[in-house]
């Protein structure tokens, strides 16, 4: 028994690296990735949700990213075969948007885990409209 378990576990092992060997890093989402910052010149602050929101929706719209944020494209469950490859993409788009994000604005984030919910919880706490609800 012993056996059969260090070979299944062998198994696994190599299963993943061919499984990760497969996966290419898209061209969109190196350009995002390496440019975000100089694309998005200002960091996400309480005052300037705004522009920030527009600059960070049209960059990851224009390379294919925007159901991310929007929630459109959805997590695959994890017996998927595109369940990796969607969560090697969204959190790179993650810690993207943290790249973006000022450490005054971060608590409101910090644990949560995908695009979407980092996207829909500033859209709550600091879209104008929304902040004079709160307030």
């Amino acid at each position: 028994m012993g056996e059969q378990g260090s070979s299944s576990g062998s198994t696994a092992t190599s299963s993943l690296s061919a499984t990760m060997e497969d996966f290419t890093v898209l061209t969109p989402l190196k350009f995002l990735m390496s440019n975000l910052k100089s694309i998005v010149n200002v960091q996400l602050t309480s005052d300037n949700y705004a522009i920030w929101q527009l600059q960070i929706f049209k960059s990851f719209s224009a390379n294919g990213f925007d159901g991310y944020l929007t929630g459109k494209t959805t997590c695959p469950t994890e017996q998927n075969v595109d369940y990796r490859l969607w969560k090697l993409i969204d959190q790179n788009l993650v810690s993207a948007l943290i790249s973006t994000i000022s450490p005054s604005v971060l608590p409101y984030i910090i644990h949560l885990s995908t695009s979407s919910e980092i996207w829909t919880t500033l859209e709550i706490r600091l879209q104008p409209t929304n902040r004079s609800r709160v307030i």
